[in-house]
């Protein structure tokens, strides 16, 4: 039987006999969706803080109105009792009793600054030659040089300086001074510049005194700010900055980051924010953002006001409040994990960190250095294991650092 010759079958060429079309358009449909999804993702989803701080001064910038209005009735009906009338009463007499002799105190000392200005200019030119003049003198190499020399400086200190001084009608009068009278002449209108700025001083004290006492009255009996420092607050939202680095607090001694205001924004307000409020006069934003918006209570200690003994600049916000202060991808709160917010409604925690912070005033280093570990990792305890752990970890961070150093 004759050999019959097998005839090999022959491949499709994809490239030659199909069409990459469908592939390549579905890759590039999906390079195109993951670069989307990886921008939001970055930009959106992990950056919470730009919505927080988009939809923040709007809403705070109309709280502060409202409360400006409300704070400037109040003071309106403060203004209004006799006692305080009488106060202005007594300011308005010392105004106007003082009035004449800041005047007449303001025109001279005016007029003395403008002489002293004309003497000193001349006085710098004489100065300045004379003092080089002494230098020739003294590295003069010859005796009949160094005569030469101390001849000329004598006749140059008779002058005539001619001084232009300003007069009390405004026109200026020619005065010709020696060396001498030009030194004498600084000094007095010097002396006499000082002797007016102490006379008007002592004038506005007493001016001063009187509107102090009617400010404290005020300030006394209002509940709430003051209307300027809520002015100032409302002023200072037109030149807001949408960043991190502007808000958040760094304390370099005790290697602390904390970025929590770059969210919590009204943390420090002088006028009390509460979440209702907040969501009383923007009504679009949520609960939880409402939250963030917040104030820091107003805690009163023997020593005066929390923020004020405890400086938020100086100890952050972590060492009371546990959380990652760096975080800013997430806006649960998490205190187990470094990507997480503080827990602020940590109250047990947190008085008796105060109390604590309130008996220990050691190194600001030492004292903070072992509340941030137990902040971060430890559990809320019961008191008495939370302030023996907390004297624990404060004396074994001392001892790390004594150390160190």
């Amino acid at each position: 039987m004759a050999d019959e010759s097998v005839t090999p079958k022959e491949e499709k060429d994809p490239i030659v006999e199909g069409s990459l079309s469908w592939p390549m358009a579905i890759a590039a449909l999906l390079l195109v969706l993951s670069t989307i999804w990886a921008a939001y993702d970055e930009f959106v989803v992990r950056r919470p803080w730009k919505r927080y701080q988009a939809a923040f001064v709007p809403a705070y910038e109309d709280h502060l109105n409202k409360v400006l209005g409300r704070q400037r009735e109040k003071v309106a009906q403060i203004e209004a009792d006799a006692e305080y009338k009488q106060l202005k009463d007594a300011y308005v007499a010392v105004a106007k009793q003082v009035a004449p002799q800041r005047a007449q105190l303001n025109e001279r000392l005016k007029l003395v600054t403008a002489q002293m200005e004309v003497i000193t200019e001349t006085l710098k030119e004489a100065r300045s030659y004379t003092t080089a003049t002494i230098y020739k003198i003294e590295t003069a190499s010859s005796q009949s040089g160094k005569e030469q020399l101390q001849t000329h400086l004598a006749a140059y200190h008779k002058g005539p300086f001619k001084v232009l001084l300003p007069g009390v009608d405004g026109k200026p009068s020619a005065k010709d001074y020696d060396y001498q009278q030009l030194l004498d002449g600084f000094d007095q209108v010097r002396t006499e510049r000082s002797d007016l700025r102490q006379k008007l001083g002592e004038l506005v004290q007493q001016e001063a005194a009187k509107k102090k006492a009617m400010d404290a009255y005020v300030a006394q009996r209002l509940d709430g700010p003051m209307p300027a420092k809520v002015e100032v607050q409302i002023a200072g939202l037109a030149s807001f900055k949408y960043d991190i680095t502007s808000h958040q607090i760094h304390v370099e001694e005790a290697g602390l980051v904390d970025r929590c205001e770059v969210c919590h924004l009204a943390i420090r307000s002088p006028a009390a924010v509460t979440a209702d409020e907040i969501r009383e006069v923007s009504g679009d934003i949520s609960e939880t953002m409402a939250k963030a918006f917040t104030s820091h209570p107003s805690i009163e200690l023997p020593e005066g006001d929390l923020l004020k003994i405890h400086s938020v600049d100086k100890f952050g916000c972590t060492p009371c409040h546990g959380g990652s202060g760096r975080a800013l991808c997430s806006v649960e709160i998490r205190r187990d994990r470094d990507d997480g917010c503080a827990d602020f409604t940590a109250d047990i925690r947190f008085r008796r960190c105060l109390e604590f912070l309130q008996h220990h005033r050691g190194d600001f280093r030492r004292r903070i250095g072992g509340l941030p570990h137990f902040h971060t990792h430890a559990p809320v305890l019961a008191f008495q294991d939370l302030e023996r752990n907390q004297h624990d970890l404060l004396a074994s961070r001392r001892i790390e650092i004594d150390r160190h150093e």
